[in-house]
C-alpha cells in the first residue's frame, strides 16, 4: 500500500469525519487525509489540490453527494470518488454507479474503511 496517497473526506457530520480519519489511519498510517464539512469547501479546494480518492457523504444540506461528485468531475474528470450513505435505495445506488462512482453503505466501520483505502492502493 502506498504511503503517499491523499484522500479527501467530505461529510457534514464532524463525528463521521473523525471516525473515518481515525479508522483510515489505523488501516494505513501513511495515508494523508483532508476532511471538510461542506460541499462548497470541497469545490473550492479541488481547484488547487489533487487527491487519489474523494469520499463523499450522500446526504448533506447544500447538495447531495452525487451532485457534488458531478461538479467535482466537471473540474477534474478523472477523480476517483466513493459515496458513503445510509440511504440504500436501489434507485440512488443505480444513479451513483451509472456515473462511474463507487457506492458504499454506512455505518462507517473498519470493513467499509478498508474498502475505501483499498481503492487508493
Amino acid at each position: 500500500m502506498s504511503e503517499n496517497k491523499k484522500v479527501l473526506v467530505v461529510d457534514d457530520s464532524k463525528v463521521a469525519r473523525l471516525t473515518i480519519r481515525e479508522m483510515m489511519r489505523r488501516v494505513n498510517p501513511g495515508i494523508s487525509i483532508t476532511d471538510l464539512g461542506s460541499p462548497q469547501e470541497a469545490l473550492d479546494l479541488i481547484v488547487n489540490e489533487d487527491f487519489d480518492l474523494i469520499s463523499l457523504d450522500f446526504n448533506m444540506p447544500e447538495m447531495n453527494g452525487l451532485e457534488l461528485a458531478l461538479k467535482l468531475k466537471e473540474i477534474k474528470q478523472n477523480l476517483k470518488i466513493v459515496i458513503l450513505t445510509a440511504n440504500i435505495q436501489q434507485s440512488i445506488r443505480d444513479k451513483v454507479e451509472s456515473q462511474g462512482i463507487s457506492f458504499l453503505q454506512k455505518p462507517i466501520n473498519e470493513k467499509v474503511v478498508r474498502m475505501i483505502v483499498d481503492m487508493v492502493s
